[in-house]
């Protein structure tokens, strides 16, 4: 008899590396109890840095007007967009942006301030 399983060593199996189950499948699981929800699991089965996964549900809480203009602010400008670009416009048109201010650090004056 051959195939996929004739390539392998003895023990070993072609898909060991990849999860036998899909994202949406965890989901469900832990709506049905079988597991409990972990958000570094969700990144796991999705390939995404935890820092994306909460871009992407920061941009769900959005009014989706203000969503809206900003992504057509996004397009007109022309530059590359990216998650951390789009949630720092977001965040500025909603008044939730931090100002950083840098000082010196001999007398304490205001050397810059960054919006992020």
């Amino acid at each position: 008899m051959s195939g996929p399983q004739d390539d392998c060593s003895p023990g070993e199996h072609p898909h060991s590396d990849r999860p036998n189950y899909t994202a949406a499948d965890y989901l469900e699981m832990c709506r049905t109890g079988e597991a409990v929800y972990s958000e570094a699991e969700v990144c796991r089965l999705l390939g995404w840095s935890r820092a994306h996964l909460w871009r992407v549900l920061f941009m769900a809480s959005v009014p989706e007007e203000i969503f809206e203009e900003t992504l057509a602010a996004m397009h007109a400008d022309g530059k590359p967009m990216s998650t951390t670009r789009f949630v720092d416009m977001l965040k500025r048109r909603m008044g939730k942006a931090r100002t950083y201010v840098e000082r010196c650090p001999h007398c304490g004056g205001v050397l810059r301030k960054r919006h992020r």
